[in-house]
């Protein structure tokens, strides 16, 4: 058994001293987690004929599709979708990671219609707050995530709302003092504002 063992051990070693170099910065590249990187080097290589090259691409295949499976779950759509796309150009993608590879594009399809929905929106509210229809561009907000240009125009929509209801506490407080010049005045600066 020892004998076949040291046999077997000199000719992986021989056949990875023979291997193109690309072989050895990929095979780096997988120990470091790094399937994309090995996938580049193999994929760019001169020598992508050579058997070792082939067979580091199926290997580095099945590693970005478990890439692309995690990052699928974790909701990193965009991720999941370059990993299977690598994948795919590395070796023939079998029939579940054909089944992920369609499930990724439809959620990326799903992500641009989201996407679409939530620009829309933000831009009606645009218009509504600009035609002082606050209200109204509130609601349409309320459809959408807290989150990036969306909280911006809702923290800038509650700060107009303050302005307005400041001014129009002004404009009261200035009637119930039977002065309608000042309330108008406040009236006015409300439209500005």
């Amino acid at each position: 058994g020892g004998k076949m063992d040291a046999d077997a051990s000199t000719r992986g070693w021989v056949l990875g001293w023979l291997d193109p170099r690309c072989c050895t910065a990929a095979r780096e590249y997988l120990r470091h987690g790094s399937p994309v990187q090995a996938a580049q080097v193999l994929l760019e290589s001169p020598d992508g004929d050579h058997r070792s090259v082939r067979l580091l691409q199926l290997r580095v295949s099945r590693e970005l599709v478990e890439m692309a499976a995690r990052d699928f779950r974790a909701g990193r759509i965009s991720a999941a979708h370059d990993a299977i796309e690598l994948a795919g150009r590395c070796g023939a993608l079998t029939g579940e990671a054909r089944s992920l590879r369609d499930e990724i594009a439809k959620a990326q399809v799903n992500l641009k219609l989201r996407n679409d929905f939530a620009h829309q929106q933000v831009r009606r509210a645009v218009e509504c707050a600009s035609e002082g229809r606050l209200q109204t561009a509130f609601r349409l907000l309320e459809q959408l995530p807290d989150e990036g240009d969306v909280r911006q125009l809702r923290a800038l929509l509650e700060e107009r709302e303050l302005r307005f209801r400041h001014h129009l506490a002004e404009a009261r407080r200035a009637l119930g003092d039977g002065d309608a010049a000042a309330a108008q005045y406040k009236i006015g600066e409300r439209r500005v504002g």
